[in-house]
């Protein structure tokens, strides 16, 4: 369930929200806006798909997420453990 947050500005409703995406290729950064948020949202099913784990950073403490929040301010995507 997402939480909710008191907007102290307009320009933290414009800023962008960032999702980390790290992966064999690095660091992938996807922001988006509460207001268009599909491409981030995509990238959050698709990662969560390929069994990895998604971490909302900010705001608030650290937590694993299962469900995207448009809302979100940073989000960590990381991917599965491979064993040996």
């Amino acid at each position: 369930m997402a939480q909710m947050r008191v907007v102290e500005s307009m320009s933290e409703l414009l800023k962008p929200s960032k999702l980390h995406v790290l992966d064999h290729s690095g660091d992938r950064v996807v922001e988006w806006t509460a207001a268009d948020s599909a491409e981030a949202e995509q990238a959050f099913k698709d990662h969560l798909a390929s069994g990895g784990a998604v971490i909302r950073t900010k705001p608030g403490p650290e937590s694993q997420i299962r469900e995207f929040d448009p809302h979100a301010e940073e989000l960590i995507a990381i991917p599965q453990i491979q064993g040996g």
